[in-house]
C-alpha cells in the first residue's frame, strides 16, 4: 500500500482480522454504524480494509461517503452520544443510514481505503458465505505532529496512536 502514497506510513501493529459467519442465531443483531472518530481515532489516519473472501451483500460491510456521513453526524449536533442512541433506537434515523450506505462488493485481492470520519457498519450476514477481512489503520508520517491532543485508544489498555505503540515504529 506504501507505494500507492505521497509519503511514508506508520500502520496498525496488530490488524483486527474479522470472521463474519452467516446467519448467527442467539443474537439480536443490529447494525450498528459508527465512525472511527467515534471510537477514539485520530481523525488523520486511514481506515485500509481488506476482504480474504468474496464479499457482496449482507456478508460485506455497509459503507457512506464522506459527505453523507457528516451531515448525519451533524444532524446529531456532533454529539456521538445522540448519534449511538439513534443508531440504537430511532428507526427512521436507521432507515436513513440504511438507504445512505452501500455494501461492498469486492473481491480477494481487493482493498479499500477510508476516512476514519465516514460512517460504516457490519449488517447481519444472511447469504451462505462466511466473510473473513482484515482492517489496519494507517497515517501518513507527517499526520503524527497535527495532533493537538492526545489520542488513545477506547479498550482497556488505553495505547495511545502514536508510533511504537498502537502504529509501528518506523514509517515505511
Amino acid at each position: 500500500i506504501s507505494p500507492l502514497l505521497s509519503e511514508k506510513i506508520y500502520f496498525q501493529i496488530i490488524p483486527t482480522f474479522r470472521f463474519h459467519f452467516p446467519n448467527q442465531k442467539g443474537y439480536d443483531w443490529k447494525d450498528r454504524y459508527h465512525t472511527d472518530i467515534m471510537l477514539g481515532h485520530p481523525p488523520y489516519e486511514f481506515n485500509l480494509w481488506i476482504p480474504f473472501t468474496k464479499v457482496y451483500g449482507s456478508n460485506s460491510m455497509r459503507l457512506m461517503s464522506y459527505q453523507d456521513s457528516t451531515k448525519l453526524v451533524e444532524y446529531c449536533d456532533n454529539d456521538f452520544e445522540l448519534f449511538a442512541e439513534k443508531v440504537q433506537y430511532d428507526e427512521n434515523f436507521i432507515n436513513i443510514l440504511k438507504q445512505k450506505s452501500k455494501p461492498l462488493k469486492m473481491s480477494y485481492g481487493d482493498f479499500i481505503i477510508f476516512d476514519p470520519r465516514c460512517l460504516h457498519c457490519t449488517q447481519y450476514n444472511d447469504t451462505k458465505d462466511t466473510r473473513i477481512s482484515m482492517d489496519v489503520r494507517i497515517i501518513l508520517e507527517s499526520a503524527i505532529s497535527r495532533y493537538s491532543r492526545e489520542y488513545k485508544t477506547t479498550g482497556r489498555k488505553k495505547m495511545p496512536f502514536l508510533p511504537g505503540y498502537y502504529f509501528s515504529k518506523e514509517a515505511i
